[in-house]
């Protein structure tokens, strides 16, 4: 499995908003209820007020995720067919992805576009973009969205000749 400790604490781990004191200090995990004494749990590598830890099975189920999404997301960027039509593979790491991201613990992916629930048999690719310097990590449904956000749009730059 790639290594992705860092991508968890930049796209994964809850900010220091979203936690409690306790999880804030890194007594508490992260992503469940468990509490943490010192030297047991991962550390997140926050600063500050924000020492965010995992308990180690939470820590190992959302690491599989993220490192499931970037396989898919690798795969659908440098497969020529996926452009078009997903292919097997494609297919595969996005079955392995949801698989992971559900048993993470995560709720069920949302369109990027419309915001609805991206439902099993629903087709849907990988997308990241920047959100005020970090990147977002998320899904977009790959046809037409029934009720696409408004003041939402995708730049996809034009092919190496400037022309479409």
């Amino acid at each position: 499995m790639r290594d992705v400790s860092m991508a968890i604490r930049i796209c994964v781990a809850p900010g220091v908003c979203s936690l409690t004191p306790e999880q804030n200090a890194g007594t508490v995990c992260v992503w469940c209820p468990a509490a943490l004494l010192p030297g047991e749990g991962i550390d997140l590598g926050g600063s500050g007020p924000w020492l965010p830890h995992a308990c180690p099975a939470c820590y190992h189920a959302q690491t599989a995720a993220l490192a499931t999404y970037y396989d898919w997301i690798e795969h659908h960027q440098q497969c020529e067919p996926c452009r078009s039509v997903p292919c097997e593979q494609s297919l595969a790491l996005r079955h392995a992805a949801m698989r992971a991201r559900e048993e993470a613990g995560r709720p069920p992916p949302l369109c990027a576009s419309c915001l609805e629930v991206i439902g099993p048999g629903e087709g849907c690719i990988p997308l990241v973009w920047d959100g005020n310097g970090r990147p977002v990590l998320s899904i977009l449904h790959t046809g037409p969205c029934a009720y696409p956000r408004r003041g939402f749009s995708i730049h996809v730059p034009p092919p190496a000749g400037g022309e479409w």
